[in-house]
């Protein structure tokens, strides 16, 4: 499966990448979406995806977040009614004690580039 993406350095195939560096996904065939995700604190990230034909996968980095409860702060976040609804959307999450999670999420806003991440920014324009 061929992956693109936008106006990033990052490799073709972002799940790979996050996968590699410690970053956990819930079991896409969980019944509950969120009941995988612990209540410990840590970053979560928001990836938003669309399949174009049987080959073609275009992703993206929608949003960046940090929490000391990651499954209450993903499940019911209001930066999901921002998205497109015609994407889909997949939560990522890795797990940092609460001393760290500030810099976590600083360096993943950076290294990721999310284009709901605002501030100083236009919404939705990474």
């Amino acid at each position: 499966m061929t992956r693109a993406r936008r106006n990033t350095w990052m490799p073709l195939d972002l799940g790979y990448f996050l996968s590699r560096d410690g970053w956990k996904t819930p079991d896409t065939y969980a019944t509950d979406e969120f009941g995988t995700i612990p209540e410990r604190s840590g970053v979560y990230l928001f990836v938003g995806f669309e399949i174009f034909d049987d080959y073609t996968q275009v992703d993206e980095a929608l949003y960046v977040g940090m929490s000391t409860s990651l499954r209450r702060r993903t499940s019911g976040h209001p930066i999901r009614g921002k998205f497109n609804p015609t994407i889909q959307i997949q939560t990522w999450f890795r797990e940092f004690s609460s001393s760290l999670i500030r810099d976590a999420e600083r360096h993943y806003i950076r290294l990721l580039r999310p284009k709901f991440n605002i501030i100083g920014r236009i919404p939705g324009d990474a």
